[in-house]
């Protein structure tokens, strides 16, 4: 039943035509904090890229080793297992997200067998697009950091209006004409 659950998910996302899925290890939905055993990890990931591989266009499947986000006792080992597991399950791109320093990037660059994503723009992240490109990286996350830190901007404006009466936020705002013009660009962009 799960393996026809992932299945069904990529075919409707295709559908609406997406070209690029990522799928997890970590078992959340269960309930138990813990990452999918092994065995059925795997089996998720080709799962996924025969249901990729059955949409008629290219998908690219990110496969997620999430050892470091649930702190696993041996991290950077267990990454390394499954990275390269979910490459040889079909997996096009091995995202180990929740590593942060040069060094343990650089040394998964070394140890995984396909293009390593990473992601940044987490606190503690203070690695450059040009470092990570050094290092090896093919491909980089942000995860939700944009939407944060747009939220920080929002929570520092109400603070703002309700403990000092002012409107100074305003003064870093992007102008409408700016905006309108932008997402005109893209709109052109798409319907051409």
């Amino acid at each position: 039943m799960l393996f026809r659950s992932v299945a069904d998910t990529i075919g409707l996302f295709s559908e609406a035509g997406v070209v690029g899925v990522s799928i997890e290890d970590f078992a959340a939905s269960y309930g138990t904090g813990a990452l999918y055993e092994r065995d059925l990890a795997v089996e998720r990931v080709r799962a996924a890229k025969a249901a990729a591989d059955g949409v008629g266009f290219p998908v690219t499947l990110t496969a997620r080793a999430e050892c470091y986000l649930i702190n696993h006792p041996d991290a950077f080992a267990e990454s390394v297992w499954r990275a390269n597991a979910y490459r040889e399950a079909g997996a096009d791109c091995l995202y180990v997200p929740g590593v942060t320093d040069a060094e343990t990037i650089e040394a998964l660059v070394r140890e995984v067998d396909g293009p390593l994503n990473v992601v940044m723009g987490l606190s503690g992240s203070p690695l450059t697009v040009r470092q990570l490109e050094d290092l090896g990286v093919k491909r980089i996350s942000i995860g939700g950091s944009l939407a944060r830190a747009t939220f920080g901007v929002i929570q520092r404006a109400a603070r703002e209006m309700r403990d000092e009466g002012t409107f100074g936020y305003a003064a870093e705002q992007v102008p409408d004409s700016e905006l309108c013009a932008f997402f005109t660009g893209r709109l052109a962009a798409r319907a051409a």
